[in-house]
Order: C-alpha cells, then sequence, then structure tokens
C-alpha cells in the first residue's frame, strides 16, 4: 500500500474537481443501506455508529 503524506500547506492549495456533495450523498446513502459491499466494511463499522449517536440517521438528512 501506497502512503502520501502532506502538509497543512499542501492541503491548503488543494481544490475539488468535483463537488464535496457528490462525495458526501453516496456515502451517506451507504450508510443508510443494510448492505455493505467487503470493501467498504471497515469503514462502515467505524463510521455507522458514528452517525448514529450524532443522530444523523434520523430526520429530513436520513
Amino acid at each position: 500500500m501506497a502512503e502520501l503524506a502532506f502538509s497543512a500547506s499542501d492541503l491548503a492549495l488543494v481544490r475539488f474537481a468535483i463537488s464535496p456533495v457528490r462525495e458526501v450523498a453516496p456515502s451517506f446513502r451507504l450508510l443508510m443501506s443494510n448492505t455493505v459491499h467487503p470493501v467498504h466494511r471497515p469503514w462502515y463499522e467505524q463510521v455507522r455508529p458514528r452517525v448514529a449517536a450524532a443522530g444523523l440517521d434520523r430526520g429530513w438528512l436520513a
């Protein structure tokens, strides 16, 4: 596995080529689903309880 290291000044120069919403929406949709591909399972198991604890799994966002 390759690892990239960025400094704060490097990250300040980064611009999104695609809207961050295009990343958030599918990720949230995956979190709300009951079917998770094995590739996403570690992320899902780490993030899903945090989403539930923050109450984001209910209401207009869900």
